[in-house]
């Protein structure tokens, strides 16, 4: 985590209701009413690669505390410099989202992670990088966000190891021999 009077947590991803801005957005007013000083940061995109503001964002977007800031839809270099300047990142999918990137970004950014139990969020974080709360609980994830922000070693320790986790499993050169050892067992007809 960085060192800096007021932390920010960003939320990226397709914002549509089953990723679950409204339960950061419940966390992030807990942590306001808990006077814990953090600024949250939604990257807005309503779908993959899209900036359009639907209804639903805007709905949130006027229920939001006031230290919710929403910025345009960034990606690619652009996302991964935001992260790299933030100190926490969140993903509260309240489905069973199967494998949902941003915090994968977040990870190779080598960002701590607060997130739900949900879909493939729990495998991806396997081996470190992320507390992990009941999905759909705004509680649970204001408390696992405070105790990063309030205990800087925590995200420190956390991040290192879902950085590694990354470099170890999510890089081209570790996914490239599984994917091209998947390819021939399917072309020979074999099991997998």
């Amino acid at each position: 985590m960085k060192d800096a009077q007021v932390l920010t947590v960003v939320f990226a991803g397709s914002l549509i209701a089953q990723k679950g801005l409204h339960v950061f957005l419940e966390a992030m007013e807990i942590l306001r009413s808990r006077s814990v000083e953090a600024i949250g940061v939604v990257v807005e995109s309503s779908a993959f690669g899209n900036g359009r503001t639907t209804a639903h964002v805007k709905k949130l977007r006027q229920s939001a505390p006031p230290d919710v800031i929403f910025q345009n839809h960034y990606s690619g270099a652009r996302l991964a410099e935001y992260l790299r300047t933030s100190d926490l990142f969140c993903i509260s999918s309240i489905f069973d989202d199967p494998f949902p990137l941003a915090p994968l970004e977040a990870m190779a950014s080598n960002l701590a992670v607060a997130g739900t139990q949900s879909g493939g969020i729990p495998e991806a974080f396997s081996e470190g990088g992320a507390l992990l709360v009941a999905k759909g609980s705004g509680l649970q994830l204001a408390e696992s966000l405070e105790r990063f922000l309030m205990k800087a070693p925590l995200g420190r320790q956390v991040a290192e190891a879902g950085y590694a986790s990354f470099r170890k499993r999510f890089t081209w050169s570790c996914i490239r021999p599984k994917n091209r050892e998947i390819v021939e067992a399917v072309s020979s007809g074999a099991n997998l």
